[in-house]
């Protein structure tokens, strides 16, 4: 999102992930393996509402 949110103004984007963002791709950035897979359980239940058949 972050290469491409400026090549494409049009489009809505919106960042989420687990975690701090404050410390994003620090040396402190970490999450746990919870955090992780409810992430991706987010992710997929939003993505899947987003998909037109």
């Amino acid at each position: 999102m972050n290469t491409v949110a400026g090549t494409w103004p049009p489009i809505p984007m919106a960042a989420y992930g687990p975690g701090d963002g404050t410390l994003d791709h620090g040396n402190e950035e970490h999450i746990t393996i919870a955090e992780y897979l409810h992430g991706v359980t987010v992710l997929t239940a939003a993505l899947s509402e987003m998909t037109t058949d």
